[in-house]
């Protein structure tokens, strides 16, 4: 499997599913404040864009091994007013056959000079999940979210 584009029109479709899905979440009480989002692959490509439109603020998020959609000048200027508060975590393998980790890494480096808070984090893996350093880097960022709030 490679790489292929990135289908606008799907990503916008998801994201307002997704969108809907949180609303409706808020509505029933579980504040967004206390929610993360994690994505691997296409999930880190919504989770970035959640991240970045949604106009409330999360515990985190965390993106694994994707890319973002849009991230030129535009796609910048729709960010929340909230998308520069939220903390992103987004890992990403040197030797991933699926994502381009150069483009993935060339995105972010755009991304944090947007404004926004991500911390990236590079592993020795492929598409996948590169074991416990990765889990551990991934429950510590959640866990200090929380801690940060208390």
């Amino acid at each position: 499997m490679t790489f292929t584009a990135i289908s606008v029109p799907g990503v916008k479709r998801s994201r307002e599913m997704l969108f809907e899905l949180l609303d409706a979440k808020r509505q029933e009480g579980f504040p967004t404040e206390e929610t993360v989002v994690l994505g691997f692959s296409q999930g880190c490509l919504m989770t970035m864009e959640v991240g970045a439109r949604y106009p409330h603020k999360f515990a985190g998020l965390v993106g694994i091994s994707g890319l973002r959609a849009g991230t030129g000048a535009a796609g910048e200027r729709k960010m929340s007013p909230v998308a520069k508060e939220q903390r992103f975590l987004v890992t990403h393998g040197f030797q991933d056959p699926v994502v381009p980790f150069a483009a993935t890494r060339d995105q972010i480096k755009l991304l944090k000079a947007a404004g926004l808070n991500i911390a990236w984090h590079e592993f020795n893996k492929a598409h996948n999940i590169a074991g416990e350093p990765e889990v551990k880097l991934i429950r510590d960022f959640i866990k200090d979210g929380f801690q940060q709030k208390a």
